[in-house]
C-alpha cells in the first residue's frame, strides 16, 4: 500500500478521517489492486478515540498528481 493523502477534521469529540491509497492486492485469488479511498468517523469516549463508522471504495480516477497514460 502507498498512501498518497491523509486528512483529519476534528469537531469537538467527533473526528472524520480520509485516506487515499494505491494498493496491490488479491482477494480470494482475484486481483483487487487499484486506488482506494477510505473515510472513518471517530468519537472520543472516556479519553480514547473509537471508530464508529468506516467506508472504503475503489476510486477509478487518477490520484492527485498521478500521471495518466492518455
Amino acid at each position: 500500500m502507498a498512501i498518497d493523502e491523509v486528512s483529519v477534521n476534528v469537531y469537538g469529540t467527533t473526528a472524520v478521517s480520509f485516506v487515499s491509497q494505491e494498493e496491490r492486492s488479491k482477494y480470494d485469488g482475484q486481483d483487487t489492486s487499484g486506488h482506494y479511498h477510505y473515510t472513518d468517523v471517530w468519537v472520543k469516549k472516556d479519553g480514547r478515540w473509537q471508530a464508529v463508522a468506516s467506508h472504503g471504495t475503489r476510486y477509478d480516477q487518477p490520484a492527485p498528481g498521478e500521471k495518466t497514460s492518455h
